[in-house]
C-alpha cells in the first residue's frame, strides 16, 4: 500500500486530495476462488484501516484505490464483492471449502517450478482428492506448487475447460444443490462479506486482459472507491474517469497466436486510465 498525493490543477479550494492505493496479485488456483475472495476481504480491511488512520492524524480521507491481476473474472465472487454483492454462506465460491488445501511435492526440501506437467498434475491430483471424499476418503485436495511458470498457470486457469474437470465440477455442484443451499458443513463458521463503501472499475469491464491458449478472460483491474450509499462527509472526493486507455481487440492479440508476442512481452494487457478526484 502507499499514499499518495493527487497532483491536480484548478483546486479551487486548495485542499489536498489523498490516494491510498493498494496494488496486489491474488493466489492463481482454479478451485481457490474462495481463497482470493479472502485475500480480497483482508487487503480492503487493512486499506480501510490504514484510511481511518490517515484522516485522524491528517483530518484528510484518502480516497482508496485498489488494482492488480486478480485472477478472477467478473462473475467471480472477488469481484462481485467489491463491486457491492453481498456474499453469504451459499454462495458458490465456497464451493472447494473442503477439497482443496495448500501444500508442496515433497523432495529434497525444497519447492521446485516444474512446468506444464506439474501444473497439470496438480489440478488431476486436486480432482482425485475431492473423488476420494465422495468415495468415503479425506476428500482433502494438494495442490502443488508450481513457481511462477508462465505456461503453468496457463495450464491451470485452462484445465477448468477440460472435459474431465467439467464432468466433475458438474456433479459437485448437483450435489450442493442439494444441500439447501448452504455450502457449509456443520461446524464452519463461513462469514457474510459485504462492503459499505463498494468500488468500480475505471476501466469498465473489458473483453479480456489475459491471452493465452485455451484461455482469454478479464483478470486484471482498477477500482476507484464509489460513492457510499450513505451521505459522504462534504470534504469528501470522488473519482471522475476522464479517459480510458485502448485496448487491442481479440484478432490483435491473437496474430501471433497468442500472449506473449513479438509485440506484447507479457500474456497481460496493460490497462490505462485517466481520474480526477473531485
Amino acid at each position: 500500500m502507499s499514499v499518495l498525493t493527487a497532483r491536480q490543477e484548478e483546486e479551487e479550494d486548495g485542499q489536498e486530495r489523498l490516494l491510498l492505493v493498494g496494488n496486489t496479485h491474488l493466489f492463481y488456483h482454479p478451485m481457490a476462488q474462495h481463497i482470493r475472495l479472502m485475500q480480497m476481504a483482508t487487503l480492503v480491511r487493512e486499506m480501510t484501516a490504514r484510511q481511518g488512520e490517515i484522516e485522524d492524524k491528517f483530518g484528510v480521507r484518502p480516497r482508496l484505490v485498489l488494482c492488480g491481476d486478480l485472477n478472477s473474472t467478473p462473475t467471480t465472487a472477488t469481484i462481485r464483492y467489491l463491486r457491492g454483492e453481498t456474499i453469504g454462506p451459499e454462495d458458490e465460491v465456497w464451493e472447494h471449502l473442503h477439497v482443496f488445501g495448500w501444500g508442496k511435492r515433497q523432495g529434497e526440501g525444497e519447492e521446485k517450478e516444474e512446468g506444464e506437467a506439474a501444473a497439470t498434475a496438480a489440478v488431476l491430483e486436486a480432482e482425485e482428492g475431492k473423488k476420494g471424499g465422495e468415495e468415503g476418503g479425506d476428500g482433502k485436495a494438494v495442490a502443488v506448487d508450481v513457481g511462477r511458470e508462465s505456461r503453468g498457470r496457463e495450464t491451470l486457469l485452462s484445465s477448468r475447460a477440460t472435459p474431465r474437470v467439467e464432468a466433475r465440477e458438474e456433479k459437485e455442484k448437483e450435489k450442493n444443490s442439494k444441500e439447501k443451499g448452504s455450502m457449509a458443513s456443520d461446524g464452519d463458521v463461513i462469514p457474510t462479506l459485504c462492503l459499505t463503501r463498494p468500488f468500480f472499475s475505471a476501466c469498465g469491464l473489458p473483453d479480456f486482459t489475459n491471452y493465452v491458449q485455451g484461455f482469454v478472460e478479464t483478470l486484471d483491474y482498477i477500482f476507484l472507491e464509489s460513492e457510499a450509499p450513505v451521505p459522504l462527509d462534504p470534504s469528501g472526493a470522488s473519482f471522475s474517469v476522464l479517459s480510458v486507455g485502448a485496448m487491442p481487440t481479440r484478432e490483435e492479440a491473437g496474430q501471433d497466436t497468442a500472449l506473449p508476442s513479438w509485440q506484447t512481452p507479457s500474456d497481460h494487457v496493460s490497462i490505462l486510465c485517466d481520474v480526477r478526484v473531485e
